[in-house]
């Protein structure tokens, strides 16, 4: 059974979970957001903050998205159904017929 996953979405990828948390972190210790040397020294402090552990919780939760991604398709694929697209009931059709 192959799996298709989409080739970029945000839940999917651990660099946008480690971003979405600098910016929080800016946001929450940027006293004086209207001075840049302020806010370039907060985003120092708080890249120097990301580290291997949590890369591997972010590696880990998306790891958690991407298999309940599949398994709700897996539950999907169980309740299919077929709708067939033809030319079955022509006889019936006049649209091509001048």
């Amino acid at each position: 059974m192959r799996f298709w996953l989409p080739p970029y979405h945000c839940n999917l990828s651990a660099i946008e979970l480690i971003w979405a948390r600098l910016k929080h972190e800016v946001r929450k210790r940027n006293v004086t957001p209207s001075r840049s040397d302020s806010v370039c020294r907060t985003i120092r402090e708080c890249v120097e903050l990301i580290n291997s552990e949590l890369w591997t919780k972010c590696v880990r939760r998306t790891r958690e998205i991407e298999r309940q991604y599949i398994d709700r398709d897996s539950e999907n694929d169980r309740d299919s159904f077929i709708i067939s697209i033809g030319d079955s009931d022509s006889e019936g059709s006049s649209s091509d017929e001048s």
